[in-house]
């Protein structure tokens, strides 16, 4: 049987042969004996990995020889690197847009940080400035202006007399204490406060004039005019004269009807004796001209001055 042409010899030594009959066709050869598997073709171990022409020409040239799966081992293994290398790369360029995207959004929030602190800093200022501004104001206003009585509104009086109306709601009052227009024309002057300088308690006798041109004037017309005030105060001086108005009405007033024609004829020597006085009193009478003012003097005075301004 050793001499047949397919039999082989067990390369492990174990002393066991056999019959290959596939030959070159399947150069495995594996022992019935001890299962080691030997290369029929070569007549060696089986040369795990290379096929038997891959063998031939390692047996040829043993240093420069590269199987097929140490080429393909290669490939993968570059393929293998390409692919770590290109994860890499996309990494690193992934991690590079995340880097330069958080550094531009870290940039957007300290700009806002301090655009925010800007504002607010502004904001601050400009709140500071607008109160003391407001604190100044405030001051001024109340220095140089008083409240309406009527509704409050905060009036300012350049020049000009203390009879104010309020151009808000039009109520008129004394600048100097607030007392009511109103009620001024309806009573007299001592609706004013007992502290306000137009108050009867406050006149001097030789100054009540000096007062009546302050506050007596009209607030419409508000004797923008010089020469009216002074032809007013001369109105005025005229009707303040006690000892005239003060008897002519009065006697006026109590003649009786069986002494009518005897008083008339005294009352015409008088005219005659006196036209020059009594016509300069006349004329003032018949003139048209009123004093919007507020009368100073007693209550007797003052329904005498009505009585002749009413006839």
């Amino acid at each position: 049987m050793a001499e047949a042409e397919n039999f082989f010899w067990c390369t492990s030594g174990c002393g066991s042969g056999q019959i290959h009959e596939s030959g070159h066709e399947l150069p495995i050869v594996i022992c019935l004996h001890c299962s080691h598997r030997s290369c029929f073709r070569h007549n060696v171990a089986w040369h795990q990995g290379l096929t038997c022409d891959e063998y031939d020409q390692l047996l040829a040239n043993p240093d420069n020889f590269r199987s097929r799966l140490e080429i393909d081992n290669d490939e993968w293994a570059a393929s293998q690197q390409a692919q770590l290398n290109a994860d890499r790369a996309m990494a690193q360029g992934l991690l590079e847009e995340e880097r330069r995207a958080a550094e531009m959004r870290h940039r957007r929030e300290r700009e806002e940080r301090e655009r925010t602190r800007k504002a607010i800093e502004l904001a601050r200022q400009i709140a500071a400035r607008r109160k003391v501004e407001e604190e100044m104001s405030r001051i001024t206003v109340g220095r140089t202006t008083k409240p309406c009585p009527g509704c409050g509104w905060a009036i300012e009086k350049n020049d000009g007399c203390s009879h104010m109306t309020c151009v808000k709601c039009k109520h008129q009052f004394c600048y100097e204490c607030g007392a009511d227009h109103r009620q001024i024309l309806e009573k007299d002057n001592t609706v004013h406060l007992e502290t306000c300088r137009f108050h009867p308690s406050q006149l001097e006798e030789s100054g009540a004039e000096e007062m009546e041109n302050t506050y007596g004037a009209d607030a419409d017309e508000e004797r923008e005019e010089e020469e009216e005030e002074e032809e007013e105060h001369d109105v005025f001086d005229e009707y303040a004269e006690f000892e005239f108005w003060g008897n002519y009405p009065v006697e006026e007033e109590i003649e009786e009807e069986g002494e009518q024609a005897e008083d008339e004829v005294e009352v015409e020597d008088e005219d005659e004796n006196d036209d020059d006085e009594y016509d300069g009193y006349l004329d003032y009478s018949d003139e048209e001209d009123e004093f919007d003012g507020y009368w100073f003097g007693t209550d007797e005075v003052r329904r005498i001055h009505e009585s002749i301004r009413s006839s």
